[in-house]
């Protein structure tokens, strides 16, 4: 199909505050676990009950229900971008059970390793624990963070383009080309006009589109076509139909049209009503900070402690001394300097500021404010809260323990890293490859309001006068005096000189067929619709890549190894959930994770055993 039919269809610092509030985001979510709500979840407005899938009733059979969605969220991230996972698992509902019962058979296993002892694990499932109890807390204070009617209309009306749904449309057709037969328009009006006849009295449109269509690829679907794309007249047409409905026949300068639209989805704005729940929801999010600094205050004034930072910020202040006291917890000098053992190194660097110390000494106190409230409102005995914590525990000790059994996996060999750079050479590249070009251009006139008959024959001349110059350039004429002499082009004044060009970033037509050709070879005539075309590639400028060298792979090698522990993590959850009702015990489990690490080292490579290596 030429180019013109196309067109047819044509509070105290932030980071200190972060170790309390959002220490799940730091301790759960950074190592693969758990997703931490920050803000408020839950929607204002009831929604209707939808008929629940078998996949959701296998998930909701397994999963309490205060974890389903958690749950879900978590497997998309895990296994989102797996083919496997998506192959094995293609309900959603299905890959969330499959990554649910794989988290517990690691957790069980790092259990049965000891891994609960480990200090970094206790302090993140600790932090967890508070972070759960805060945010239930908070629903309590807040079950909903009121927002006003002006203010939903008001992000409505300021933000109605996020809300317009362009208009698409797909469809088949049958094309009775008249372009390329002229005298033969009658003929094929007729023929139109039968073939909408066999339509309308049950003819499969499929088969007379084999039959009669003048298409290169017949009853191919088209689309799907945003709305203002192609000719107006066509476009029309089709969003008058419904899906499956046959159209009239609809005449172009190109020849005879009858479609059949396949989908069709009408230009539209969502109202306020339809979309206000997400909107409450965003404008919540918004009022959330404000909302939790008034809920630290309430805790803070309902559960006082003393501070001595005096105490805290001297150099030779003895382990029993008191930096904090209240009538639900004493902390010493040496409760904080225990608890910097598992501080994340780069947060123990900032402690040697003073403010910032003492603000880490207010964060630890809110959370001690956060256990005394949670133990007076009894959340420790809150099944839904068990369930969130018990998830969160397995999560943090399953991914510790697969984490650090992956750092068994330490070879990333050279040729591994080559062919790494050698398959994304885009993404290393400094400069793109360019190529000199040099082209011979013969425009012909296409009208809107030309017959088109007359189209046919300035397009017949021209066809012509193209094999005319490819005879020449056979017999050896110069390229740069055929240029001068016929080309239509603005380029002829540079004897058809495009310079030099990124293939990439033209025409994907002209890539493709420069491709074929050598330099100082030429390629034509091309038929690009209106008009025709030589091209003579003359010089090539390689792309400038990042140097493959010791600099390169010293920095790439790390960050390889690392993907490569992440995308075999992702196949060990997929093993494991394919091996659950195989009722596995922990030492089966680690030996299966261990097996499979074995074979990404390199066939029959030794890795120590799980039991080697004790964790400090």
């Amino acid at each position: 199909m030429t180019s013109e039919r196309s067109a047819d269809l044509g509070h105290g610092r932030p980071q200190c505050r972060a170790f309390f509030v959002s220490g799940l985001i730091l301790a759960v979510a950074l190592a693969g676990g758990c997703k931490p709500a920050s803000g408020p979840s839950d929607k204002t407005a009831a929604k209707k009950p939808t008929p629940k899938s078998a996949a959701m009733k296998r998930l909701e059979a397994e999963v309490p229900a205060v974890l389903v969605e958690r749950v879900m969220a978590d497997a998309r991230r895990v296994f989102g971008g797996s083919k496997e996972a998506h192959q094995l698992w293609p309900a959603p509902e299905d890959a969330s059970l499959a990554y649910y019962r794989s988290v517990r058979m690691i957790a069980s296993a790092a259990r049965a390793d000891g891994w609960t002892s480990n200090p970094t694990v206790v302090d993140m499932m600790d932090r967890a624990r508070v972070e759960e109890y805060f945010r239930a807390l908070f629903k309590r204070t807040y079950p909903q963070i009121p927002v006003n009617e002006a203010a939903i209309r008001a992000y409505y009306e300021e933000n109605l383009s996020d809300y317009v749904v362009k208009g698409e449309f797909s469809m088949r057709q049958i094309f009775l080309n008249t372009i390329d037969n002229p005298g033969k328009e009658k003929e094929k009006e007729e023929l139109a006009k039968k073939i909408l006849s066999d339509l309308k009295k049950g003819t499969s449109f499929t088969q007379l589109a084999l039959q009669y269509s003048d298409n290169e690829v017949k009853d191919e679907i088209i689309g799907p076509i945003d709305c203002g794309e192609i000719n107006p007249v066509i476009e029309k047409a089709i969003m008058a139909l419904e899906p499956g409905q046959i159209s009239d026949i609809i005449q172009t300068k190109s020849g005879y049209h009858i479609f059949r639209a396949e989908k069709v989805v009408h230009p539209t704005t969502k109202t306020l009503e339809q979309v206000r729940d997400s909107i409450v929801a965003i404008l919540q999010e918004e009022q959330y900070p404000e909302y939790e600094k008034l809920f630290r205050a309430h805790l803070e004034q309902k559960y006082p402690a003393k501070r001595y930072y005096d105490i805290l910020d001297s150099t030779d202040t003895a382990d029993s001394a008191i930096v904090a006291d209240s009538s639900f917890f004493t902390l010493t000098a040496g409760d904080y300097r225990k608890k910097l053992e598992v501080v994340p190194p780069a947060m123990r660097a900032q402690l040697k500021d003073p403010d910032f110390r003492r603000d880490f000494l207010d964060s630890w106190i809110m959370t001690e404010r956060v256990r005394r409230a949670a133990a007076d409102e009894g959340l420790a005995e809150n099944p839904d809260i068990k369930h969130l914590l018990d998830y969160a525990a397995d999560v943090i000790v399953g991914q510790n323990y697969l984490e650090w059994m992956l750092g068994k996996l330490t070879r990333m060999d050279e040729s591994e890293i080559r062919q790494h750079y050698d398959n994304y050479r885009q993404s290393y590249t400094k400069e793109p490859e360019k190529m000199r070009i040099r082209e011979l251009v013969l425009r012909y006139s296409t009208g809107r309001s030309m017959p088109p008959r007359e189209i046919h024959l300035n397009r017949m001349k021209m066809k012509a006068l193209a094999a005319e110059i490819a005879e020449k350039l056979k017999a050896g004429a110069k390229f740069e005096d055929l240029v001068r002499q016929y080309s239509t082009a603005p380029s002829k004044e540079k004897d058809g000189d495009l310079g030099l060009i990124d293939p990439d970033r033209r025409w994907r037509f002209l890539r493709e067929n420069i491709a074929k050709i050598q330099v100082g070879e030429w390629i034509g005539p091309l038929d690009e619709g209106e008009q025709f075309s030589f091209f003579r590639l003359e010089e090539i400028k390689p792309a400038v890549l990042v140097p493959y060298d010791e600099t390169f792979k010293n920095q790439m090698g790390p960050v390889l190894l690392r993907l490569k522990r992440q995308e075999l993590a992702v196949r060990i959850h997929i093993l494991l959930a394919q091996n659950y009702n195989k009722k596995m015990s922990p030492q089966q489990i680690n030996q299966l994770i261990l097996d499979e690490i074995m074979k990404e080292q390199n066939k029959g490579a030794d890795v120590p055993s799980a039991t080697e290596n004790k964790k400090q």
